[in-house]
């Protein structure tokens, strides 16, 4: 999993956040985070604490999530409808994915970029 999407889903667990960006992977000072407006200031400091504490866990294997319990997630989050939207304004390779497949890896960086397109929180939808 990119690293980026890994800090990502761990801050995100923590704080409502709308991204994070790396700058040089060997230096946190150019490592952000783009907080959304409702984050507290614990909140953001518990982002921070993440970021100084961080390790990637690349070497674990990707665990899959199957479909029906991203689909539940989303429809109890009230962005099933916003997903599907954004599925279908996808090219039709990401659209044959979708389709096709039984489950997703929870570190798809497609699923995860549609998550934060409608503002869904990945920790929750891809959690186990």
């Amino acid at each position: 999993m990119p690293l980026a999407c890994e800090l990502h889903i761990r801050i995100a667990a923590v704080c409502p956040i709308h991204g994070v960006s790396i700058g040089a992977e060997d230096d946190r000072a150019t490592w952000t985070v783009s907080f959304d407006g409702a984050a507290t200031d614990a909140q953001k400091s518990a982002a921070y604490g993440i970021i100084a504490a961080f390790e990637s866990t690349e070497q674990i294997e990707p665990r899959l999530v199957p479909k029906r319990y991203i689909i539940d997630r989303l429809h109890t989050a009230g962005k099933l409808d916003a997903a599907m939207a954004a599925l279908a304004a996808a090219d039709t390779y990401t659209q044959q994915r979708w389709i096709t497949r039984d489950s997703v890896y929870f570190n798809d960086p497609t699923c995860l970029a549609v998550l934060a397109a409608i503002g869904a929180d990945p920790a929750v939808i891809m959690a186990p």
